[in-house]
């Protein structure tokens, strides 16, 4: 390897990129990835988990911030490193920067620091991928406004201004989508919106503007953002809400002028703003010893309301954060990456404030690992969101009871953390609950769910337990713990009052289905989603918590037996796979399934095959479909699991192998362990 040779002469190099697919389906790593195999280069990629086993073989290893700390071997060079969020965790990022030989940051302020700190770092913004990031032809502009990314009440400014633009304008959009999904949102939004949480240039500049739809984002001048982009000419900037609102009533009439700039913005980012183009620009740094300060210049000042103890920002994101969090916690601001808790607990409420009460306390004494806590409120009379406020937690207030499935779903779409965990107000942990129940999905990499013992629950998870008083509770679950310790055991069934939800889970499956209103049987239906694709249900035997049991639903008296029979149906309905024989045309599914994949309805072909393989489990072609259709959505974990049950019922299934390989580069490694394990390995087995 020579550090002149040109860059179309860099075919025959072999570089391992290391990154995390877990949190998000596309992230940063998997954008970088798409563009170098687009440059013909060689590529492998490499989880967190497998640093360990990579080959030394490769020219260059290029780790691309995942918001993830973990180590590298120290002989894994050339290295470079590409720190995305350094405004917020910038001294976790620190060390992984000097133990690399290249390094770029995406906030221009970022490489800055890092300069000062001795690391010779350039900046290399983000950008989009203009096959993902673009406009969709067609769209109609159903929505006024559109944030996409996460409206979490724990980032209190932002959410709060997220809260006014959808009481200003109904229409507008605020939650999350991915892949091809966010590009539909963006192409039908008459505006989109930014607010930067520490004055980051961030992802969503780059694809909001890409996508073909104005974008109004907060001035980030004094990190380089007009030298990316021309305020007025490729989108608009505002300095503080008084202007704000102004600007979006102005863009929302003034259309022709809107438009104009929108198609300005979206030529601008895909002519200079690609990750093709960075990563152009990052192998002439590494290949060619070429500097980036003549593209990215680096401004020599000091950042505002920068010091030793880290910026404005990240001091605001700690305490944010820190909302929530056991009183014994670390200190948020002190540990690595932590804008990101390592589990999210979303409490469902509607009134039982004394519960709720009695549940929060009882998670902030026995729980050490570092969460954040949100109650979502389903219309309650008894000030519990007032109450939840006053303690600091988030709060997602609904002004009427939207149920129990629409509430969890609520607070999963806020949540920031690596698992999601729903539990039942009415509720009361034990010391080492939380640690156990992450400890069984860490230790088995098939785990969808995991769920604990409890007291009060129809299912296997019931215990026999006597206890009278608070002592007597702890006793009985120490015993337990003791006695069950390590016990995880793959159950066909787990109930809604504690599920612990690794996030690749909900990326895989999707959120509660809202079918079920009050609630009732959404756990169930979802329970089934979770096994159809391919993951275990684990009962946690040596995790006790105590349920008072339909707390909320003895209000209903009569009613609640209503809503029970009403639920059964309508999982009966869902599940009855003879109503999927046929599209009512003449038409066979399998054709029409196919129609809306060629189509681009990505959302709705992806449901035609979800069908057609339940109907006909071991119809490889129909699961080829499904991970195409996974893949149009922009969820390639999906479609990895897809390509996988093809080739589990048909090895030799071309399509599939083509697909796995795109999604995971693993298929021949798969190939080989389905030669010994057979056709028929998928069967309930130990589930």
């Amino acid at each position: 390897m020579t550090a002149s040779a040109p860059i179309q002469d860099r075919r025959a190099h072999r570089i391992a990129v290391i990154y995390d697919t877990g949190v998000r389906p596309d992230t940063m790593g998997e954008h970088c990835r798409r563009a170098l195999e687009e440059m013909g280069i060689t590529i492998s990629h490499f989880l967190p988990k497998e640093v360990q086993e990579i080959p030394r073989i490769y020219d260059l290893y290029l780790r691309v911030d995942d918001d993830l700390d973990y180590a590298l071997p120290a002989e894994l060079h050339p290295l470079a490193y590409w720190a995305i969020d350094t405004h917020r965790g910038y001294l976790g990022r620190l060390p992984h920067a000097r133990a690399a030989d290249f390094v770029f940051c995406a906030q221009q302020n970022g490489a800055g620091r890092m300069r000062r700190d001795g690391i010779r770092a350039h900046w290399l913004p983000c950008a989009c991928d203009p096959r993902m990031h673009r406009r969709i032809p067609g769209a109609v502009k159903e929505h006024d406004i559109a944030f996409v990314g996460h409206a979490t009440p724990a980032n209190a400014a932002r959410y709060d201004v997220l809260q006014s633009i959808r009481r200003r304008y109904p229409r507008a959009f605020v939650g999350q989508a991915y892949g091809d999904d966010m590009a539909r949102v963006y192409s039908a939004s008459r505006l989109t919106f930014n607010w930067s949480l520490a004055d980051d240039v961030n992802m969503r500049v780059f694809e909001a503007t890409a996508c073909g739809s104005l974008l109004l984002t907060n001035d980030l001048t004094e990190n380089g953002q007009d030298l990316l982009f021309t305020p007025g000419t490729h989108l608009v900037t505002y300095r503080d809400l008084e202007e704000l609102w102004p600007l979006i009533d102005r863009y929302l009439r003034d259309e022709a002028t809107r438009e104009r700039m929108a198609e300005a913005g979206m030529r601008h980012a895909h002519a200079r703003h690609t990750y093709r183009q960075r990563m152009t620009d990052l192998l002439r740094v590494v290949f060619e010893g070429m500097s980036l300060d003549a593209s990215y210049p680096i401004a020599d000042h000091e950042p505002r309301a920068a010091s030793r103890e880290g910026t404005a920002g990240e001091r605001a994101g700690a305490r944010a954060w820190g909302r929530g969090m056991s009183p014994e916690s670390p200190d948020p601001g002190s540990r690595s990456f932590a804008a990101r808790p390592a589990v999210s607990i979303i409490i469902p409420t509607f009134n039982k404030l004394g519960l709720t009460q009695q549940c929060v306390a009882s998670i902030r004494e026995y729980t050490d690992i570092p969460h954040e806590l949100l109650i979502v409120d389903n219309g309650s009379s008894d000030g519990t969101a007032a109450w939840a406020r006053a303690e600091g937690l988030g709060v997602i207030a609904n002004e009427e009871n939207l149920g129990f499935p629409r509430a969890c779903n609520q607070g999963m779409l806020a949540a920031d953390g690596a698992y999601l965990l729903l539990l039942n107000n009415d509720t009361v942990v034990s010391p080492g609950w939380l640690e156990l129940l992450v400890a069984h999905a860490e230790g088995d990499p098939t785990a969808g769910l995991v769920g604990p013992s409890t007291n009060f629950a129809v299912s296997c998870q019931k215990v026999p337990a006597r206890y009278a008083s608070r002592d007597e509770f702890l006793t009985f679950a120490a015993q337990l713990s003791r006695t069950e310790a390590g016990a995880a055991v793959p159950v066909t069934r787990l109930v809604g009052l504690c599920l612990l939800i690794p996030r690749r889970v909900v990326q895989a499956v999707g959120l509660l289905d809202e079918r079920f209103g009050l609630g009732n049987f959404e756990d169930d239906d979802y329970c089934l989603r979770v096994r159809m694709a391919g993951f275990r249900l684990l009962w946690a035997k040596d995790v006790f918590i105590h349920h008072e049991g339909h707390q909320s639903f003895r209000e209903l008296g009569e009613g609640f037996q209503r809503i029970l029979d009403t639920n059964e149906r309508l999982f009966r309905e869902k599940w009855d796979l003879t109503r999927y024989f046929g599209s009512g045309n003449g038409q066979p599914p399998e054709a029409s399934a196919w129609d809306l994949l060629r189509g681009g309805r990505y959302a709705e072909a992806y449901d035609a095959f979800e069908r057609l393989a339940r109907v006909q489990p071991r119809d490889a072609r129909a699961l080829v479909g499904l991970g195409l259709a996974a893949e149009g959505r922009g969820v390639p974990a999906a479609a990895a699991l897809a390509y996988r049950a093809a080739l589990v019922v048909d090895p030799q299934a071309a399509g599939a192998a083509r697909g796995l390989a795109r999604t995971t580069g693993e298929v021949e490694e798969f190939l080989e362990s389905v030669e010994w394990v057979g056709p028929n390995h998928r069967g309930e087995g130990g589930r």
